[in-house]
């Protein structure tokens, strides 16, 4: 696995002045990025005074199965979108927008690949996995040692039984998918667990309930360190998976009462919800109380 520094993102693809009202083909562009082809297409919608811009992402046909960690935004006139630490493996469409508007006065592409990953098939054994997790009618081959230092009372039991000679495990405990999910990002990418836009969502609540702490705290970092997470949304996770590092790190971002107030409104708003849709511990984290009044 090849891991590169986190850096701005880089410009791709720019153009200015795009008017689709007086051009009948579509505009079609193919970028490359890594191991990947984008595909960034703006095409007027019929009898509509409207342009659907879409971004599609494909690996290239010698990626060779590597895939990367990639952040990325799209700027469309005032639009914008930024996402952070996707993982491209599998054609997709990433962002589709509608412009209203024909004419596009800037459109552009910017992205950052922050790692190449070399995925290893984990139902298939090697010299450094090699302790054999059954559970249904699936196999994995797991690193119980690496595992281990994660935390939780199911990696210790696989690995005090490898110590003991045993060569495998049955495992009844957890539903086979939400196995396969965990054993994939802990174990398919080395000794670090891989976490990610599409996955820490579901990997923070495996984790929380088999007690892995070490897992937990990676999940955590993730949260942190993401700009695309709301910092209310942020609050909520600390609130629900008693995360006291990301509830602090948060709320020195807001250096008085009136910003943490501003905030929550905004995230409110954003979310067509209410105060009362708001967990309880995060309102103390931001000193609300049952007696507060917003005027």
């Amino acid at each position: 696995m090849n891991r590169q520094k986190r850096q701005n993102l880089n410009s791709i693809f720019k153009k200015k002045a795009i008017d689709l009202a007086l051009n009948q083909s579509p505009l079609s562009v193919r970028l490359s990025l890594s191991c990947f082809h984008l595909f960034l297409t703006a095409e007027k919608i019929n009898e509509r005074n409207k342009v659907k811009v879409t971004l599609l992402s494909k690996p290239q046909c010698d990626a060779n199965g590597y895939e990367i960690i990639v952040d990325y935004k799209l700027i469309v006139g005032n639009w914008t979108k930024l996402v952070q630490k996707d993982k491209w493996d599998v054609e997709e469409t990433l962002l589709s927008m509608e412009h209203d508007s024909c004419y596009i006065d800037t459109l552009e592409v910017l992205a950052n690949v922050r790692e190449t990953l070399a995925p290893q098939d984990i139902k298939t054994s090697t010299g450094f996995r090699s302790f054999n997790i059954l559970c249904s009618d699936r196999s994995f081959y797991v690193n119980t040692t690496h595992l281990n230092l994660l935390g939780g009372r199911m990696f210790k039991e696989w690995y005090e039984r490898e110590c003991q000679g045993e060569k495998n495990a049955v495992i009844q405990s957890i539903d086979a998918n939400e196995l396969e999910e965990l054993l994939q990002t802990c174990c398919a990418y080395g000794s670090t667990p891989t976490i990610h836009r599409k996955n820490f969502r579901k990997i923070l609540e495996i984790a929380d309930k088999e007690k892995i702490s070490g897992l937990l705290r990676i999940v955590e970092s993730f949260i942190i360190d993401s700009e695309c997470i709301h910092p209310i949304r942020k609050l909520e996770y600390a609130a629900e998976y008693r995360m006291s590092r990301l509830a602090d790190t948060v709320l020195r971002l807001f250096p008085t009462q009136i910003d943490r107030l501003d905030s929550l409104f905004l995230y409110l708003a954003e979310n067509a919800e209410t105060l009362a849709d708001v967990h309880l511990d995060v309102l103390k984290m931001l000193d609300i109380h049952d007696s507060y009044i917003v005027m």
